[in-house]
C-alpha cells in the first residue's frame, strides 16, 4: 500500500485490504449492524490490494459513515435516552400518512381495468373508507386515547423506527403522535371518498424530513442490488400475478433473513450467512408475547436460549421460509437479476422429516365448550370494540356447526345462506365464487380443484339461535357481507386475522384455555366439528363434503346442495355432548 489510511489493513492471508473500526469499549455491548446483530467492530472488505483514492475513496467514506451512524445509536441505548418526539417531526410524520395514503388510492385508481371490475372495487373500497372513517372519527371525538394508541402504536412506531428514532412509547410524544396519524388518516379516508364523488382531490408531495433529526447514516454504496431488493420486484410484477400468499411468505422470509443476517447482495449471501438464517429461525418461538415483538432473531435467540418449555418454528415452515427464497432466486436467475453461475445458497438443505406426534388436544372438550359458550359475547350479549360487530357472537358458532374453515366463514355473504328453490329450506353455501365488498373475490384452501365448494342444511341449532333474524337484519340493512366490520390486515388477502388473532386473547382473558400451550382458541371448531360428526356416525365421505376436503382418491365432492346431494343432508345427524342453545342467549335484534 503506497499511502497509510486509517483503519485500513491487509488480510494477513490474502493480503486483501479490510475496513476495521473498532468500537469503543463503553458501546461495544450495545453495538448492532442494521439487522440488530450485535458486533464489536464495522468490518468489510475492499476487494483490494491497493488504496486507490480516487476508485476507492466513496467506499471508504461509507463505510466511516456507517461506523458514525451505528456508534450514534448505540450510545443513545447506553446512556438510556429516548429521541424526542417534537411538534416539526408529529407534523412531518402525519404529513407523509396522508401523502403515502392518496398515493396508494391513486394507484390503484389508475390500474388498466375493465369497467365492472372498477365498479366492484370501487363499491368494496367504499364501504371500507365509510366504516374506518367513522371508527377514526369516533376515537377522536372523546378523544378515546387509550383506543387510539391501540389503533396506530405499530404504525408510529414503524415511522419512528424507519427515521432511526429510539422512542419511548409511554411519553405524552408518542400519544401526541399516534393521534396525530389517526387525524392524517381520517383526512386520507375523506380525501377517497371525495375522488368517489368526483372530487379533484391531489395527493400532497412526500415532505422532506426535520434535518436536524435526521441521524448520520451511510450512503449505499455501489455494492449492487440487494437479494431483498431482487424477490420484492419480482413478486410484484404483474406479468408474474403472484398469489397473496406467496408473496406474504417471501415477505416474510426475507424480514428474517434481514434480522439475521442483514441486506446482502447475491454475491454476499454464501451458504454460510444462509446457515446462520435458518438456525436462528430454528430458535424462534411460534408465539411471541407483546414485549418481545420488536426483537431480532439474535435477541430471540439469546432470550429463549435456555426455554425448553417455549414451542419453535416448526421444521415445515422454516423449510416453507428457505423454499420459497429459493424459488425467488431460480426465477431472478431466470429473468437476468441474478447471474446463472452463481448458485443459490438455499439449495440442497435438509429439514426434519419425523413424523408428527400426536397433538396435544384434538379440539374442545365438553368442559372447555361449555367455558368457552358462558363468556360474556355469548351469555350477556357483551360487544367489545375489537370484536367486530356480530362476529365474536356467530363465527365460533357456525365454525361449532358446520366444521368450515375461519375464513370460509369470515369472508361469507349474506347471499349466501338462502332458501333452496325446492322444497324452501334453509342453506349455506360456502365457494369461491362470490365478491365480498372488502375482500373482493371470496376464495377456498382448495382454489383451483372446485371440491371446496358446498351448499348443505343450515343446523337446525343456528337457526334456533337466531342465524336467519340476523341475516334479515343484514338484509334490510343493505349490507351484502356477513361480517361487515371485518377488514383485511396489513396485506394480508384475508379478512379473518382481523378478529381471529384478538378473538384468541379473549378467549384467554376468560381462561378458557391458557395462552402458550399450543391450543387455537377459535381453529379447534373444525377438529371438534370432526370428532362430533364421527361420534354421530356421519360417514366420511359426507364429512368431507360438508367439511370441504379433497377426497384422498383425488375425486371431486363438489356436488352442489341444489341436487339435494344426501352428503350435505346428513348435517342434520350432527350432536354435540354440550348442546350451546342451552347456554348462548339467542341473538335478537
Amino acid at each position: 500500500m503506497d499511502v497509510s489510511v486509517k483503519y485500513l489493513r491487509p488480510n494477513p492471508k490474502t493480503g486483501i485490504l479490510e475496513f476495521r473500526r473498532t468500537f469503543p469499549a463503553r458501546l461495544i455491548r450495545h453495538a448492532r449492524d442494521d439487522s440488530g446483530k450485535k458486533i464489536s467492530e464495522v468490518k468489510r472488505s475492499l476487494g483490494v490490494r491497493v488504496f486507490d483514492a480516487g476508485r476507492d475513496g466513496p467506499t471508504y467514506r461509507d463505510l466511516n459513515e456507517l461506523y458514525e451512524r451505528l456508534a450514534w445509536k448505540a450510545d443513545k441505548v447506553a446512556t438510556g435516552s429516548f429521541d424526542p418526539i417534537t411538534k416539526p417531526l408529529i407534523a412531518y410524520f402525519a404529513e407523509k400518512v396522508r401523502s403515502e395514503g392518496l398515493e396508494d388510492d391513486e394507484e390503484v385508481r389508475c390500474l388498466r381495468e375493465t369497467i365492472d371490475v372498477k365498479v366492484r372495487r370501487a363499491k368494496g373500497l367504499r364501504e371500507t373508507c365509510v366504516a374506518d372513517l367513522a371508527e377514526c372519527r369516533q376515537l377522536r371525538a372523546l378523544p378515546d386515547i387509550e383506543g387510539i394508541v391501540a389503533a396506530w402504536k405499530d404504525v408510529a412506531l414503524d415511522l419512528t423506527q424507519g427515521h432511526g428514532l429510539h422512542v419511548d412509547t409511554g411519553s405524552e410524544g408518542f400519544v401526541q403522535l399516534c393521534m396525530a396519524v389517526n387525524d392524517a388518516q381520517i383526512d386520507v379516508w375523506a380525501g377517497i371518498l371525495s375522488r368517489y364523488e368526483g372530487d379533484l382531490v391531489p395527493t400532497p408531495a412526500l415532505p422532506e424530513p426535520p434535518a436536524a433529526t435526521v441521524p448520520p447514516k451511510a450512503r449505499p454504496g455501489d455494492r449492487g442490488e440487494t437479494f431483498e431488493a431482487i424477490a420484492l420486484t419480482l413478486i410484484n410484477k404483474r406479468r408474474v400475478d403472484f398469489h397473496e400468499p406467496t408473496k406474504e411468505r417471501v415477505r416474510g422470509a426475507l424480514r428474517f433473513l434481514e434480522e439475521a443476517v442483514g441486506k446482502l447482495t447475491p454475491v454476499e449471501l454464501t451458504r454460510e450467512r444462509v446457515s446462520h438464517y435458518l438456525n436462528l429461525l430454528a430458535e424462534r418461538p411460534s408465539r411471541l408475547p407483546k414485549q418481545h415483538f420488536h426483537c431480532n432473531l439474535e435477541e430471540l435467540a439469546a432470550l429463549y436460549k435456555d426455554r425448553d418449555d417455549v414451542k419453535r418454528l416448526t421444521s415445515k415452515t422454516i423449510e416453507a421460509y428457505c423454499l420459497a427464497l429459493n424459488a425467488r432466486w431460480k426465477e431472478a436467475q431466470s429473468e437476468g437479476s441474478i447471474p446463472e453461475t452463481l448458485a443459490s445458497p438455499f439449495s440442497g438443505r435438509k429439514f426434519s422429516r419425523k413424523t408428527p406426534g400426536p397433538k396435544a388436544a384434538k379440539g374442545f372438550s365438553p368442559e372447555e365448550l361449555t367455558a368457552y359458550f358462558s363468556m360474556p359475547a355469548f351469555k350477556d350479549g357483551e360487544r367489545p370494540k375489537r370484536g367486530k360487530g356480530e362476529a365474536i357472537y356467530w363465527i365460533p358458532l357456525l365454525m361449532l356447526f358446520t366444521g368450515a374453515r375461519p375464513e370460509e366463514v369470515a369472508q361469507l355473504l349474506v347471499a349466501d345462506i338462502f332458501q333452496h328453490e325446492q322444497d324452501g329450506r334453509w342453506v349455506i353455501r360456502f365457494t369461491d365464487e362470490g365478491w365480498h365488498p372488502v375482500k373482493g373475490q371470496q376464495s377456498l384452501k382448495t382454489d383451483g380443484q372446485e371440491s371446496g365448494r358446498r351448499t348443505f342444511p343450515v343446523p337446525q341449532s343456528l337457526i334456533d339461535l337466531g342465524l336467519l333474524a340476523y341475516r334479515k337484519s343484514l338484509q334490510e340493512a343493505g349490507e351484502a357481507a356477513l361480517f361487515p366490520l371485518l377488514r383485511r390486515k396489513g396485506k394480508r388477502s384475508g379478512i379473518y386475522a382481523s378478529f381471529g388473532e384478538w378473538m384468541c386473547e379473549y378467549v384467554y382473558r376468560h381462561g378458557v384455555l391458557k395462552a402458550g400451550a399450543g391450543r387455537q382458541p377459535v381453529r379447534e371448531f373444525r377438529h371438534t366439528w370432526t370428532t362430533a360428526a364421527r361420534a354421530s356416525k356421519i360417514p366420511r365421505e359426507a364429512m368431507e363434503y360438508i367439511q370441504g376436503h379433497r377426497p384422498p382418491d383425488g375425486g371431486s365432492s363438489h356436488e352442489i346442495y341444489g341436487e339435494r346431494d344426501v352428503l350435505g343432508n346428513w348435517i342434520d345427524q350432527l350432536s354435540f355432548k354440550v348442546d350451546p342453545r342451552l347456554l348462548v342467549r339467542c341473538w335478537r335484534v
